[in-house]
């Protein structure tokens, strides 16, 4: 199998395309041993892509995604980034806008260049309220929930510190109201166009970005009249650009850069259980 390893923003991705294995079915022994650090390429998910049938006149490409863990995620913006980015440099399709299905559904992007990346998240599938959630250390913070496709809490903290975003995130993800899991934003206000943002991601732990992540905290922010669009997000290793109308009927945008940082070969004989 040949693979390309990208980042966006220190979040990073094996990415393959046009496979010619069953990876579905094996993902859940095989990604975790590709993604361990020390022993195997090291990745927050793995994405594989193909291509779709010309006769499909709504999407080019198709792409499954996974986390670190094994587990199936609906969608990923920092990763469909990647993916576009790679696709273009590779040459495999040269118009300005590209669709591409995900489990969440189809995902729109238009490439101004390169390093110019405007992915069209989809609408916010759900807002809810905030939410006083009581977790299993006793503590009791207040939550805005937020569904992308994939599930998001976001809460509001000064104490962005990696103890801090672990321990909640461990503790959100063993509460009974989210039993597939959940992404948990840590936000920072600096300026109502402007936050600051850590990630712990369902299935992988602590990561260094998360495109929907930011997507997520930006909608709630909005909807909480305390975000303006378009909204700078700062994460440790760099900033990306969010864009809402604050309509639920409109869709989120996101922009933002990749970077290639590798590609290589995997025998799969040598990984399988």
């Amino acid at each position: 199998m040949v693979f390309y390893k990208m980042h966006h923003l220190g979040n990073d991705f094996l990415i393959t395309y046009d496979y010619h294995l069953d990876l579905v079915q094996q993902a859940l022994n095989l990604v975790p041993l590709l993604a361990d650090r020390h022993t195997g390429v090291g990745f927050d998910q793995m994405i594989l892509v193909n291509s779709l049938p010309k006769k499909n006149n709504q999407a080019a490409f198709s792409c499954t995604i996974f986390n670190a863990d094994g587990s199936e995620a609906e969608q990923c913006g920092n990763g469909l980034c990647c993916v576009v980015k790679l696709i273009y440099a590779k040459k495999i399709y040269n118009q300005a806008e590209l669709v591409i299905a995900t489990k969440a559904g189809l995902i729109t992007a238009i490439v101004d260049d390169q390093n110019n990346i405007k992915i069209n998240i989809g609408v916010p599938q759900n807002i809810d309220q905030d939410r006083v959630i009581t977790l299993d250390n006793g503590s009791s913070d207040l939550f805005t929930l937020v569904s992308l496709g994939n599930p998001h809490a976001i809460v509001e903290s000064l104490s962005l510190d990696d103890a801090t975003v672990t321990q909640w995130g461990i503790a959100l993800n063993r509460h009974q109201l989210f039993p597939a899991g959940v992404n948990l934003g840590v936000r920072q206000i600096l300026q109502p166009q402007h936050i600051r943002l850590r990630t712990y991601e369902r299935g992988v732990g602590l990561t260094l970005a998360c495109g929907t992540n930011a997507c997520a905290a930006v909608v709630a922010g909005i909807r909480q009249q305390l975000l303006v669009s378009p909204v700078i997000v700062e994460f440790a290793l760099g900033r990306l650009i969010v864009e809402w109308s604050g309509n639920s009927q409109q869709p989120i945008w996101l922009t933002g850069a990749a970077k290639l940082v590798f590609s290589g070969e995997l025998d799969l004989n040598n990984w399988r259980k």
